[in-house]
């Protein structure tokens, strides 16, 4: 389990599906992160997915954010 940031929301508990190495419009690698509660997916780079457990504190209660 992970926390994922999808740009203009909140931090949000996400799965990790798989990983897409071929994104079409990125040369970065891109994750197939499910989020929870919503049944929706995003493509997101490593620096928008975070350990739940050790950034629970950090990230379960901030509302919303820039990024």
């Amino acid at each position: 389990m992970v926390w994922g940031k999808v740009r203009g929301h909140a931090w949000w508990p996400a799965v990790v599906g798989e990983i897409n190495k071929h994104y079409p419009r990125d040369r970065e690698m891109k994750y197939i992160v499910h989020f929870i509660g919503d049944q929706t997916r995003a493509f997101l780079a490593e620096k928008f997915i975070r350990n739940f457990k050790s950034t629970f504190f950090q990230l379960a209660f901030i509302k919303k954010t820039k990024n």
